[in-house]
């Protein structure tokens, strides 16, 4: 199967010393992976540059054929993106930042396309207050809406289960298994494992910048995939 997203002897070197990768990995459309590691491993390196918002030091991103350049736009609008740390901007309301997301994103029908992100997440309720009166939980909604308001081929979402109540966290539950069927990819980072047991048809773990994939993972049952990835980490 081809791969929607092929990433390719990519590194990034840091002043610090700290390096990347090489990292060699791709992903049809249809699955759902997730990326695992201590903090301080480099996932929110690999991440920002999957999406790309920083510049690899060497090796190649290449989203649907086409590789990813800092002037390579249309391919940055493919990719949707939910940081761990979530900064929205604090005195305007969650339309108003859905609105002018959907303007960079060029969306067809705005109105339609923010209006089914705002419902589906339950933002409705407080669409017009500013995000600085909006709780934790609340902002974290928002976020997930901006992250697939385009419905974007490649959907990268780090830590989306911290903050969600039990009925946003089955809402999230059913986005990521709807992308499956649609043949969209999506990556998550958790340190829930049962969502990754759960969710994932292949868990690759970080450490220290290096990458490994997790072998036979479809082959292990419920239980001994949890059991897995704890043996990895411990």
């Amino acid at each position: 199967m081809d791969s929607l997203l092929a990433v390719k002897d990519l590194t990034k070197k840091y002043p610090s010393g700290f390096q990347f990768g090489s990292a060699n990995f791709g992903l049809p459309g249809g699955s759902t992976v997730a990326f695992l590691g201590p903090n301080g491993a480099g996932k929110s390196t690999l991440f920002q540059m999957l999406t790309g918002n920083l510049d690899p030091s060497s090796g190649s991103i290449t989203i649907s054929g086409s590789k990813l350049n800092p002037d390579a736009f249309e391919l940055k609008r493919a990719v949707g993106y939910l940081p761990q740390h979530l900064q929205l901007p604090r005195w305007v309301s969650a339309r108003e930042v859905l609105r002018y997301a959907a303007s960079l994103y060029q969306l067809e029908d705005p109105v339609k396309q923010i209006n089914e992100m705002m419902e589906r997440w339950d933002c409705l309720a407080y669409e017009n207050q500013p995000l600085a009166s909006c709780s934790h939980g609340m902002q974290k909604r928002v976020g997930l809406a901006l992250a697939n308001l385009h419905t974007p081929k490649l959907l990268i979402l780090d830590e989306p289960f911290s903050g969600l109540d039990l009925y946003h966290m089955r809402t999230l539950e059913d986005l990521i298994l709807s992308r499956r069927k649609a043949g969209l990819a999506t990556i998550i980072s958790t340190h829930i494992t049962p969502f990754v047991a759960k969710l994932c048809e292949q868990v690759y773990i970080i450490k220290v910048g290096q990458v490994s994939k997790l072998e036979n993972w479809a082959d292990h049952s419920y239980e001994d995939k949890i059991k897995l990835i704890e043996d990895k980490f411990f």
